[in-house]
């Protein structure tokens, strides 16, 4: 299979849209139309160019930003999304995110950067979040889009490949970009490293039926970067974990002194 390269999210976002909704097949899940692409895989060059942008389509970065501080802090607190985004009340089930992928992460990201920092090289470096004995064939409203994320350090540059069964090309895709490409700067951060290529691999990328006139309406990508490193010092995941946390919870009372800090501070505030 022929893998696509793009220097930006943005570009791999629109050029990837086009091709969903100029060319994809037709697929009914659950009774709605969309039109499909699978197994479809893709690199984005530099990692630091969220969030997407766009003509034609604005996008609401705080979900990026919520899901990516999630990540890092390991917590999930459906109230930090359902009191600034209410269509994430849709997803929860007796209070909680059943497919929460910070909780089915927690602990096992400074798992990823001790065993990267101890064997550079090792294949090993991978986090599950799907969980077929927790998921398949289950009635719970938010069930993981992702199968998985692979950790792989070569050249002193970390790159990512995020692995997903199922992704919304309007509406989840360009958060997805966001909150996997804090979570790599971020690792990369702890390991000292650079940040390196980004991989994308969605065995369904698909837009629903609903979503095909506004995307028809979209123009050329727009340039977006976020400065790196993300966190102020010292640069250990545990810290940096808390930090997300502190920004997350209480970001009104939060000091930030780097860009990228200033920048979600800004978002979650408003």
């Amino acid at each position: 299979m022929k893998v696509k390269h793009y220097q930006t999210f943005s570009e791999a976002w629109t050029q990837e849209l086009f091709d969903v909704a100029g060319f994809g097949e037709e697929s009914s899940p659950r009774g709605m139309r969309t039109l499909e692409k699978r197994w479809s895989q893709f690199k984005v060059k530099d990692p630091l160019t969220f969030p997407v942008a766009a003509e034609g389509r604005s996008f609401r970065d705080v979900i990026g930003v919520l899901e990516g501080l999630s990540l890092v802090g390991q917590v999930s607190i459906p109230e930090t999304f359902t009191s600034r985004v209410k269509h994430f009340g849709d997803f929860v089930d007796d209070g909680v995110f059943h497919g929460a992928y910070s909780a089915r992460m927690h602990g096992m990201i400074g798992e990823v950067v001790h065993l990267l920092s101890r064997d550079p090289d090792s294949r090993q470096a991978i986090i599950s979040v799907y969980d077929s004995a927790r998921d398949l064939n289950r009635a719970y409203r938010d069930i993981p889009c992702t199968i998985a994320l692979h950790f792989m350090l070569r050249e002193r540059k970390l790159d990512v490949k995020v692995m997903m069964r199922s992704n919304d090309m309007w509406l989840g895709t360009p958060y997805d970009f966001t909150q996997f490409a804090i979570l790599q700067a971020t690792v990369a951060q702890a390991l000292g490293c650079e940040v390196g290529e980004y991989i994308h691999a969605a065995d369904s990328l698909h837009i629903y039926e609903r979503d095909l006139a506004r995307a028809s309406e979209i123009g050329d990508s727009q340039p977006s970067s976020v400065d790196f490193p993300l966190w102020s010092p010292p640069s250990n995941i545990s810290d940096m974990s808390m930090t997300a946390r502190q920004l997350l919870l209480a970001p009104d009372k939060f000091v930030a002194t780097t860009s990228f800090e200033r920048w979600a501070k800004d978002l979650l505030t408003r």
